[in-house]
């Protein structure tokens, strides 16, 4: 350790009566009850190549450390210490990253630390860290939030101890700048832009979709100021984003240390790809997963769900997905998990064969925990899946050894008692793979993980974790272990593999897909649960839907019903506009025949749509999986330059070309169209930018908008199923201003497309594009087209023009 001379200022950091609190001038102090303590001066400082280390003393003068590592040009590692030279047990959500080397060089007043593009400047004493991005500032802590008695509003970055003197809580504190907005934390149904509320990160059986308690909450967020934070801990985290202050944000965690990365580029997009680089991006989902999900809570027995499938083509609508909920042997003498009830569920494996004839790949409900009792002919016995697992320590314990045993769900009215399967046990994760894998390799196409947010604070896993330390964890080890069994059994099979999950964590993203949890039908509910994706959006998560039609709905006595024509309709037009689709409803039915004759030709219209859409929605899903960008954006995102964008959250990119703007329970639809020419989706009318627009109040259809320079390509048809092979005979619509160049994605094709009008000639090349037809708006005059040097047939229309082969 290299050791600073002392060069403390005079009425700041010098401390001239034993205990500082008793100073009324000259230092702030504390205007909050319990024994905070904070970082107040540098006293030593140990450089090395990747890493460097501070030695600090704090308010209450005792002794921190600090340790920063560059993990890229731009970004870095940040860990607090409050007591030095102590051992800690690290919760992190990314583990040891690959570090770069720094320069480091000391000033009198501060030491910094740089890279090529981003330094850090740490100021001696008071201590604090400003952060520089191409020699710009980017943000710093804050150590000036103080009230008119000279009082901590905010307290500088620091930590908690409790009576005995022992850390609590550690938090770091910034500085917020006026114009600051900030995205993220996972799936958050609150409004969009976080600035002015309080997050708590702690998944929680929401059951809900409208509310501040969340499945999937992420310790991740997003600045428009440039940068973006990880806090690395799977333990309880708690922000304060500027609800108690207007000039200052708090990260706070319940570990005895602080650890966090910060990702620096001014470029949004650039954000999360960084981010997305160090966590993880997604796996690529099969082509089926984006058709039609149809589902309720729950198809019985087998007659019924092949009636369901036959149903489904009788009606003539696209769909690839059956799922069933209550398919297992819970209640009977199946003392192994995972297994079908065949008194229900006659030969399965035929069952699931007969439904692939048909073109359905069938979905399979699962939960985390055994059910403790069970009733069987009205007595009620000990579980044999409890029992069995129990025998073999597959399931988390209490203090004493024994399992522990809880209700799954917050206010849950059936009162189930369960225990929780232990996910860090290896041999249960073993067991629960061939488990798993035995069902893949008998066909069924996808497992829907549901519940695991409720694990209790005091209880102990198999690894000496605690729940404390592992409640958040836990979600991610339960997906984590199902998509690995998933991912290696169908990769035996040739095939994609993926989940459905409810609960997640900050790298879920690994393991897709999620949905959204329990929504209602209410059509104001919508609203929060665009949120919740777009927040998923801007935390690395692409692959997402919601119960289309909302999973439950009662009347004013509380009887459970269908939801009505309208606010069905709704959520199918925003469901089906998602990047994945299912319809799902608690016992009442959610297929589309059950609705008004005006209802079904609706849906019929947006399903067919959707399946019209598959060849973009696949090439932006692969988007996904090489960037890191997600399949549903937030306008910011798109047009991070557009400040009108900046709290928009009643509207949305489907990928880079397709503005949605779902219709709620608005009375007036109002959708602002960023600076630029657009088109009506539906009929190539020409919309100018850079304004607000009312759209015509529709109930067979959803307002779509097509961004210039952009393309959509299209199939001719909707198909009924969606086939495992590349898609052809493409539709391109081009909203074509200037030039446009682009790539399309399909399996191991990374296409090209270039467009240009030149002396009213509309020149096109593409390449490993199947393409028959190109639908063409432009305000230039055309007369002639030419694809790949060839002549094409130009016809005009209304708003445009059409292009097929000559």
């Amino acid at each position: 350790m290299i050791q600073l001379a002392d060069n403390e200022k005079k009425g700041y950091c010098q401390h001239t009566v034993e205990d500082p609190l008793k100073l009324k001038e000259g230092y702030c102090h504390f205007n909050q009850t319990g024994q905070k303590d904070f970082l107040n001066k540098m006293i030593a400082y140990e450089p090395g190549c990747s890493k460097i280390t501070f030695e600090l003393q704090t308010f209450r003068k005792k002794q921190a450390e600090v340790v920063v590592e560059f993990i890229s040009q731009t970004a870095f590692r940040f860990r607090m210490y409050p007591e030095a030279g102590k051992t800690y047990c690290e919760n992190s959500v990314l583990p040891k990253t690959d570090t770069i080397p720094m320069t480091i060089k000391e000033e009198e007043e501060e030491i910094t630390a740089s890279t090529e593009r981003l330094m850090l400047r740490f100021q001696k004493c008071p201590w604090q860290m400003s952060v520089y991005l191409d020699g710009e500032e980017l943000t710093k802590e804050q150590i000036k939030d103080q009230d008119v008695g000279q009082k901590y509003k905010s307290v500088p970055t620091g930590f908690s101890v409790d009576e005995n003197g022992r850390v609590t809580d550690t938090f770091e504190t910034m500085y917020m700048y006026s114009d600051e907005a900030f995205y993220g934390f996972g799936e958050k149904f609150t409004d969009f832009n976080k600035r002015g509320q309080k997050i708590c990160v702690w998944q929680r059986d929401a059951q809900s979709t409208n509310s501040d308690i969340s499945y999937k909450g992420m310790p991740y967020f997003v600045s428009t100021q440039g940068y973006s934070i990880l806090v690395n801990t799977f333990t309880r985290t708690h922000f304060n984003m500027g609800a108690s202050s207007g000039v200052s944000y708090t990260m706070e965690t319940e570990d005895p240390y602080l650890d966090y990365y910060l990702f620096a580029n001014r470029n949004m997009k650039g954000l999360l790809a960084d981010y997305t680089e160090a966590s993880g991006r997604s796996p690529m989902i099969p082509r089926w997963a984006f058709g039609f999900w149809m589902s309720k809570m729950s198809y019985l027995n087998r007659a019924e769900v092949e009636e369901i499938a036959e149903k489904m083509n009788e009606f003539g609508m696209s769909a690839d997905v059956i799922h069933i909920d209550a398919w297992m042997d819970m209640f009977g003498n199946a003392s192994e998990l995972l297994s079908f009830d065949e008194k229900r569920f006659p030969k399965p494996e035929e069952m699931i064969a007969e439904l692939r004839k048909k073109g359905f790949h069938l979905s399979l409900w699962m939960f985390p925990y055994v059910q403790t009792k069970i009733t069987v002919d009205g007595t009620q016995r000990v579980s044999r899946q409890y029992l069995s697992m129990k025998e073999r320590g597959f399931l988390v314990k209490r203090t004493d050894g024994e399992p522990y045993i809880f209700s799954p769900g917050e206010g849950d009215a059936a009162g189930w008692g369960v225990a929780a399967l232990d996910f860090t046990n290896p041999e249960f994760v073993l067991y629960m793979k061939e488990r798993v894998k035995r069902l893949m390799k008998m066909g069924v196409g996808v497992i829907k993980t549901d519940f695991s947010e409720e694990v209790p604070e005091d209880a102990v896993f198999w690894d000496g974790s605690t729940g404390k330390e592992a409640h958040n964890k836990y979600t991610l080890l339960y997906a984590r272990t199902i998509y690995e069994a998933s991912a290696e059994a169908k990769k035996e099979l040739g095939e994609s593999a993926l989940l459905w999950g409810r609960s997640g964590y900050s790298g879920s993203q690994n393991y897709p897909a999620n949905w959204a949890g329990d929504s209602s039908a209410a059509k104001n509910n919508l609203a929060a649960v665009l949120n919740g994706g777009l927040s998923m959006g801007m935390s690395g998560v692409s692959f997402w839907g919601f119960d289309i039609g909302g999973f439950y709905n009662c009347d004013y006595e509380g009887r459970r019903c269908i939801p009505s024509d309208d606010e069905y309709i709704r959520s199918v037009q925003m469901g089906l506009m998602s990047p994945l689709s299912r319809s799902h409803g608690q016992s009442t039915p959610r297929e589309p025949w059950v609705f008004s004759r005006e209802t079904q030709k609706t849906f019929l219209k947006i399903n067919k749509l959707r399946y019209r859409l598959l060849p973009y929605l696949y090439s932006t899903a692969y988007e996904t999986h090489y960037k890191g960008l997600p399949m549903m954006r937030a306008m910011v995102l798109e047009f991070q330059e557009d400040w009108n964008a900046r709290n928009l959250s009643r509207q949305y990119m489907l990928g880079e070309s397709l503005l949605v703007a779902p219709v709620f329970d608005q009375e007036i639809v109002k959708v602002y169209l960023p600076k630029g020419s657009w088109t009506d989706f539906y009929t190539g009318e020409r919309l100018e930018g850079g304004k607000w627009i009312t759209a015509e109040k529709r109930l067979d259809q959803i307002p779509l908008y097509l961004r210039e320079n952009h393309m959509i390509p299209m199939l001719q048809e909707a198909p009924m199923h969606i086939e495992n092979r590349n898609f052809e005979k493409l539709v391109v619509i081009l909203n074509l201003q200037e030039e446009l160049e682009t790539h399309y994605y399909d399996d191991g094709v990374c296409g090209k497309l270039f467009t240009k009008i030149v002396n009213e000639t509309l020149i096109i090349e593409s390449a490993k594009m199947k393409i028959e037809l190109f639908e063409v708006y432009s305000e230039k005059e055309i007369h002639n087209c030419v694809v790949n040097k060839n002549a094409w047939k130009l016809e005009k229309t209304e708003h445009g023009f059409r292009a097929t082969r000559g």
